[in-house]
């Protein structure tokens, strides 16, 4: 019974549900570039296996890099700022790439806009996470099981869509 009332309780706090909810909506990115990225490098840039693995890795290093890159920034930088450039960033680039499929544009055009779209997804991770638990701190376990849920939740809508 605790435990239902702690997760109501969290779910009226609008900044919580707020941070979860970019939360969310970032994990889908992601999710959605895993599960198809195969295809799209491999069939429709038509890269091979070494180099589809390769743009793998250099875009999971870029989530990396951008996060600690955001970690090092949040000194000097509010975290919510970070969050907003960050999903302008991924929101840019994730048209650039629906634009450049419309036109047949090459590899040259879509590699550096996903590249973009899922490095951008470190700082909001990172950032969202940390600014909905602070909203919560009487409850902050619950609240990072809820963000749990969440990157669950996300991973399993992906899922059935492929």
């Amino acid at each position: 019974k605790a435990l239902w009332q702690t997760i109501c309780r969290l779910m009226q706090h609008r900044a919580y549900v707020g941070y979860t909810l970019v939360t969310s909506f970032a994990f889908m990115a992601l999710f959605g570039y895993i599960s198809a990225s195969p295809f799209v490098f491999q069939n429709v840039l038509g890269l091979s296996s070494t180099g589809y693995s390769i743009a793998f890795g250099a875009n999971a290093l870029g989530i990396i890099l951008f996060g600690a890159v955001s970690a090092r920034m949040v000194s000097y930088i509010e975290p919510r700022r970070l969050i907003r450039v960050s999903l302008a960033i991924l929101l840019v680039s994730s048209i650039a790439v629906l634009v450049f499929v419309g036109v047949g544009a090459g590899s040259i055009f879509m590699i550096p806009a996903i590249f973009l779209a899922v490095a951008s997804v470190g700082p909001i991770l990172g950032n969202a996470s940390a600014l909905a638990i602070r909203q919560v701190p009487e409850s902050a376990g619950t609240g990072s099981a809820g963000l749990a849920a969440v990157a669950c939740f996300s991973f399993l809508t992906q899922e059935k869509r492929i």
